[in-house]
């Protein structure tokens, strides 16, 4: 059985129109723009494991009003690499022609914010891996064993402790920060 499909095709649909006259009106304006600086923003949908990126033109328009426009949203094909986002990011360049126009020659980079505190906590984890393997490996062993999670709850009761969910937690569970948090209480 033939099932009858429909397809809009781009290029006889009305909002073709407007983003073509939307796009030339934006390559009109950045003839007239010195510098230009862009950004990229990255996801991915979970479900369908598909990535995006949005590439972003940040510049001071003609009468000095900071100015941003999305040029592309695009859809990331595997692998995830530099080169593939680097080509993504020279064919936009290419096709709106501002290639030129980027502030430091295309030599300033500039990273997330979320990239760059994961950056940071993932260095700060790395110093600490002695600690929180230690921790994880104890909480292994206590799992491993329902005389030892009965022994570690008679210490806890025994020592008026308030927290109890230490055995409970692992790394497949919980977070490292969970973990930890945790962890640190039984050490006062």
């Amino acid at each position: 059985m033939r099932r009858n499909t429909h397809r809009i095709t781009m290029h006889k649909h009305p909002f073709t129109t407007v983003f073509e006259f939307a796009k030339k009106k934006l390559k009109s304006l950045f003839k007239k723009v010195d510098r230009i600086s862009l950004t990229t923003d990255l996801w991915w949908s979970k479900p369908k494991k598909i990535e995006y990126m949005a590439l972003t033109a940040h510049f001071v328009d003609m009468e000095w009003k900071l100015e941003k426009r999305v040029l592309i949203v695009v859809h990331l094909p595997p692998p995830h690499k530099g080169v593939n986002i680097a080509d993504s990011i020279l064919r936009c360049l290419h096709e709106w022609k501002i290639g030129t126009k980027l502030l430091c020659n295309g030599k300033f980079h500039v990273r997330c914010c979320a990239h760059i505190l994961n950056i940071i906590v993932q260095h700060g984890l790395e110093q600490v891996k002695h600690i929180t393997d230690k921790v994880d490996d104890t909480v292994d062993y206590l799992n491993s064993s329902e005389v030892r999670l009965k022994r570690f709850g008679e210490l806890v009761s025994q020592y008026n402790l308030k927290e109890r969910k230490l055995a409970l937690l692992s790394r497949l569970v919980g977070t490292q920060y969970d973990m930890l948090d945790c962890a640190i209480k039984f050490t006062k």
